[in-house]
């Protein structure tokens, strides 16, 4: 009925030509993962809201991180795409940066260890 603009970056698609076509049709083959596919049984099955990371390529075909939402809604599932690529990214870097600084760090205990 609706996709927000993250998923239909990834979908590549309209809502209304989604309508109606199963899980495995509308996500690429790279997004047919096992946990995304559990989060929406659950969803489904207990009506609770759901929550899982995946990774895919997009429409135009760059790899993207999504944060999925997902919760029963009426005869069908809401699942909600949250394009948190640039954070994963983000993420990355500082994690890179704060090895860099513990390994400076260690070397400089090294270097004084050795004046001393």
């Amino acid at each position: 009925m609706y996709l927000n603009r993250p998923a239909q970056d990834l979908l590549g698609g309209a809502g209304d030509e989604l309508i109606g076509k199963r899980v495995s049709e509308v996500l690429p083959g790279a997004w047919e993962e096992r946990q995304l596919l559990d989060s929406l049984h659950k969803a489904v099955e207990t009506g609770a809201l759901q929550s899982v990371e995946t990774q895919g390529r997009a429409a135009d075909s760059h790899e993207k991180t999504y944060f999925n939402l997902m919760a029963r809604f009426g005869d069908g599932v809401l699942v909600w795409f949250i394009d948190i690529t640039a954070h994963k990214r983000n993420e990355r870097v500082l994690q890179q940066q704060e090895a860099a600084l513990r390994e400076a760090d260690r070397r400089k205990d090294e270097f004084l260890a050795m004046l001393a």
